[in-house]
């Protein structure tokens, strides 16, 4: 009598420590993704800004975030404009690079290739020394040529932005 009492309450116990336990899951999960919500928001804003221009307006979605995460979108903002401004910054050097180097090496090659091509009094060793010069010229022109397309591609490459699942 009383061991089927004891079987009893036993039986009553698992049920309601697996109620208890399937109830708790349930609540953290709900908290969970009731938490992610604003990073799911700030995910989908971030998504919806196709140039980097439109990093400043993101402070006018910030308001349903926690403190500690518009902080986080803060220095996301930030770090997204600062990128912009290196690319921009990067490409007025490569522009500047051109126009002061590519410029007065190909004068320079044009002189060499006329004195060259107009020098019949000039010695031997002169005129080695002139094609060797205008070999020299010619190959810092493709050089930098080759360095100023690099800075070019490199300049226009877009970052593929794609959601994260932070459940995973």
């Amino acid at each position: 009598d009383i061991r089927a009492i004891w079987v009893g309450i036993c039986q009553k116990l698992y049920l309601v420590s697996a109620l208890v336990v399937l109830g708790t899951i349930l609540a953290i999960a709900l908290f969970v993704r009731f938490a992610l919500k604003p990073l799911h928001r700030i995910n989908w804003i971030a998504n919806q800004m196709s140039t980097t221009t439109q990093f400043q307006d993101l402070d006018a979605h910030l308001d349903f975030l926690p403190a500690d995460l518009k902080g986080l979108v803060r220095i996301y903002r930030n770090a997204g404009t600062q990128i912009a401004n290196m690319q921009e910054q990067q490409q007025q050097l490569i522009d500047n690079i051109s126009h002061e180097l590519r410029t007065p090496l190909t004068i320079v090659s044009g002189y060499l290739q006329s004195a060259l091509r107009h020098g019949n009094n000039l010695t031997t060793t002169q005129r080695e020394g002139l094609e060797l010069a205008a070999r020299e010229t010619d190959r810092t022109i493709d050089l930098l040529q080759e360095l100023l397309g690099v800075g070019r591609v490199d300049n226009r490459y877009d970052f593929d932005w794609e959601n994260l699942d932070l459940n995973e």
